[in-house]
């Protein structure tokens, strides 16, 4: 598109009659199409909600991958500075859920008690709000009592997700895509902590 915008100008010039030799070179500079500059690390931490600038080292949340991701690649994530996340839909039955975050908080927390200057990046969960997820209250209570520091939803207006995250002081990121008539990050998702009681622990 880059190149193909500079032809559409240059085609629009008068054509010059007469032969070849005498006809005006067509500039071959680009000045009119500037091109994107790429983002930096730095310039994606400080995109980042204020919370984990100083929390991440690299500003990188590990794909929470159905059946793949589990308690051991999370906390492996997070002790390598990125935010570790994997599907609640993943600990199955349901119950098993309340193991893995017990496990996940009880291992960080020992973690940091043993290098004080130790800082692991905090995890996310993933919960799926399409309507044929029947566990997704379930696992929301429960995500509640750990009081996980990073919600993740998707494929449903993530707002319950949010407003649940915010009352423990925990974000809510919404990953839908954009289009389709919908804002990519409505209500007071994508990190947005408007109204919240206090700050996670593991955000401060």
């Amino acid at each position: 598109m880059l190149f193909h915008a500079c032809n559409i100008a240059r085609a629009k010039r008068p054509y010059a009659a007469g032969p070849v030799s005498s006809r005006p070179i067509p500039s071959t500079k680009l000045h009119a199409c500037k091109r994107p500059q790429p983002t930096t690390v730095e310039t994606a931490r400080v995109s980042l909600p204020p919370p984990l600038r100083d929390r991440l080292r690299l500003p990188v949340i590990g794909a929470p991958m159905f059946i793949v991701s589990g308690p051991e690649l999370v906390l492996a994530q997070c002790m390598a500075g990125i935010v570790g996340s994997f599907p609640a839909l993943n600990a199955r039955p349901y119950e098993m859920l309340d193991i893995w975050l017990t496990r996940i908080s009880k291992e960080l927390s020992e973690i940091k008690a043993r290098h004080p200057d130790a800082r692991p990046a905090p995890f996310a969960v993933k919960q799926i709000g399409h309507s044929s997820n029947q566990r997704l209250q379930q696992d929301l209570d429960i995500c509640v009592k750990h009081e996980v520091p990073i919600m993740i939803t998707s494929l449903r207006a993530p707002d319950a997700v949010v407003e649940a995250a915010h009352g423990y002081g925990g974000l809510g990121l919404d990953r839908r895509p954009p289009g389709r008539g919908r804002p990519a990050c409505p209500g007071k998702a994508c990190g947005r902590q408007r109204g919240r009681a206090r700050q996670h622990p593991e955000l401060s």
